[in-house]
This record gives structure tokens, C-alpha cells and sequence, in this order.
């Protein structure tokens, strides 16, 4: 008789779990395989790994606060403009000429002012700019009483003759010139009184006013910077000076070298103003020392 071979079966066997019966086999085929497995088996390990990573992270993240250094910035606004030179008349005299027009750049030392000292020069300096500009005007007019007037005002400034010169004044820096415009209107000129400007757009000046905290954070000789977005530029400029005040303390920020564009910009600014100029509105880091990234941070504020 043939042997007939059958597969034997694994018993069944039954096991509870919580509230349902589960038996041998459904467990088996309930088991992890493949890629499960393998991660089933390493789970503990690979948290492990994954807390040493974090941890070294974090710790050099640390470290980097640490051991980097930033900037301490102390800001200050004011007003920006071009280091000025005054032209002051030393005695009490009149204007004669100025020998420099508005916006001329002018060397330390060039004349750029005749005045005249004498009173009865004074006198007749005086009448003869009215008469010369009486001349411009009359000349521009017409009809005939117009042109009586220019005839008479012509004669006139024949009759007054030339007014000698009793001193030149010279430019006390180089810059560009702005002389100023009540200086040839008046007959007399006290001793000191301001005649002309000399604007040196190649030195730059902010003043501005800082309150009491940060002024105790500002000393002499301080590096700053100031940026320029229209001319893609950034200045680096020195703290000259603090002056207390009443409404707060006053900084004085010097800065040299700027470009080109901006010393034209500044310059025809001059011109256009004329007296009435007050400066460029500027917005300056004052660097006063440095801190770690940490204490940037996380440091009392």
C-alpha cells in the first residue's frame, strides 16, 4: 500500500491577549519582517545614536555662542555736513570783492576777499556796489526815463573813482567757497563778523544727540560707519567729541575719504542753499565694543 505523506501542522495553540484570543499561527503571521525587523531590532540603538547627534549639535551650537564675537552698536541720527572753515574780517571794514564765485573750490591761502578798512572808503565801497548794481537793472529797462537813470547812475560811479584795497583775506582750507550774501549789502562789518564760508566736502561732520545712557556708553576716538545706499558706500568715521547739554549730550562723528558723487552732491547743495543750508540727515553705527553671540542673546537686555 502506497505511504501517503501529509503535512504536519504546527498545534494550535491559543494565547490571550487583553480581551481577544490569539492563536500560534496569527502570531506568526503578526510578526515584523524585512525592513521591520531590522529597525524593530536596532530601535534602541538608533535613538541612542539620535540623542548623541542632538547633543552634539547643541553643544557646538554652544560653543559657537560662545566663543563668536559681535558688536556692541550704539546708534546715533544728526545731521551730516562738510567740515567749515569761517573767512572772518579782522578789524572793522567793508567789503570790496570777493575773488571767488559761489561753489569754487578754493586752496588754503588763495585770496578770495578785498575789503576796505578807511570809513570814507567804506562809504564810497558801499555807494559804489549800489550804483553798480542800479547799472545792472537800469540796463535791462526801457523808455526814456530808464535810460536818463542809467546815464546818471554811470556818471555817478565815474565820479567815485576807484576805492583802494586795504587787506585780502585768504581761504583758511581748502573747500569749496560760499560767501555770504549780507556781506556786500552792509556799509560796515564788525571786527570777527563772518564774511565767507569754506565748505571741505572731503571731511565729513555729524552732529547729533544722544540721551544719558548712551551717552555713557560713547568715549573719544570710537570707530563708526555710516551707509550709504545711493552710492553703495559705507564711511568709516572717528567719535571727536561729547558735549553735554541740557535736552541730552552732543556727539561730534568725523569721517573722511567720501565718494566722489556724494562730495558733488553736497557741493551743489551748498550752492543752492546758500545761507540756509542746514546738512544732510544721517543715521550712524557707533561701534563701542563687542560681546559674545551668547550673551546677545540670551543676556540681561
Amino acid at each position: 500500500m502506497p505511504i501517503r505523506l501529509t503535512k504536519r501542522l504546527p498545534p494550535t495553540v491559543q494565547t490571550t491577549q487583553g480581551d481577544e484570543t490569539v492563536t500560534e499561527s496569527e502570531r506568526i503571521r503578526m510578526r515584523p519582517t524585512g525592513l521591520g525587523r531590522f529597525f524593530n531590532q536596532r530601535f534602541v540603538q538608533s535613538v541612542e545614536v539620535l540623542g548623541y547627534l542632538l547633543s552634539a549639535a547643541i553643544g557646538a551650537v554652544l560653543v559657537y555662542s560662545l566663543v563668536t564675537e559681535t558688536e556692541v552698536i550704539v546708534p546715533v541720527s544728526g545731521t551730516l555736513q562738510p567740515q567749515v572753515a569761517d573767512v572772518c574780517v579782522p578789524q572793522e571794514c567793508a567789503v570790496l570783492q570777493f575773488l571767488a564765485k559761489a561753489g569754487d573750490w578754493v586752496k588754503a591761502g588763495a585770496p578770495v576777499c578785498v575789503v576796505v578798512s578807511n570809513p570814507e572808503a567804506r562809504i564810497e565801497a558801499h555807494a559804489a556796489r549800489l550804483l553798480i548794481e542800479s547799472v545792472a537793472v537800469l540796463e535791462r529797462a526801457e523808455g526814456l526815463r530808464a535810460t536818463e537813470a542809467l546815464a546818471a547812475a554811470r556818471e555817478a560811479l565815474s565820479k567815485l573813482g576807484g576805492v583802494q584795497a586795504s587787506d585780502t583775506l585768504s581761504a583758511p582750507a581748502d573747500g569749496v567757497f560760499l560767501p555770504s550774501a549780507s556781506a556786500l549789502t552792509k556799509a560796515t562789518l564788525t571786527a570777527g563778523e563772518v564774511v565767507a564760508t569754506i565748505h571741505d566736502t572731503a571731511t565729513l561732520i555729524l552732529k547729533g544727540v544722544v540721551t544719558s545712557t548712551q551717552q555713557s556708553k560713547l568715549s573719544v576716538g570710537l570707530p563708526s560707519r555710516l551707509h550709504l545706499p545711493d552710492d553703495h558706500v559705507t564711511l568709516t568715521g572717528v567719535v571727536r567729541g561729547l558735549e553735554s547739554g541740557d535736552s541730552g549730550s552732543m556727539v561730534t562723528i568725523e569721517f573722511g575719504a567720501p565718494p566722489d558723487a556724494l562730495r558733488k552732491t553736497l557741493a551743489t547743495a551748498l550752492v543752492d542753499a546758500g545761507d540756509g543750508w542746514e546738512g544732510l540727515h544721517a543715521d550712524v553705527q557707533v561701534v563701542v565694543g563687542t560681546q559674545s553671540l551668547f550673551k546677545m542673546m540670551f543676556g540681561r537686555r
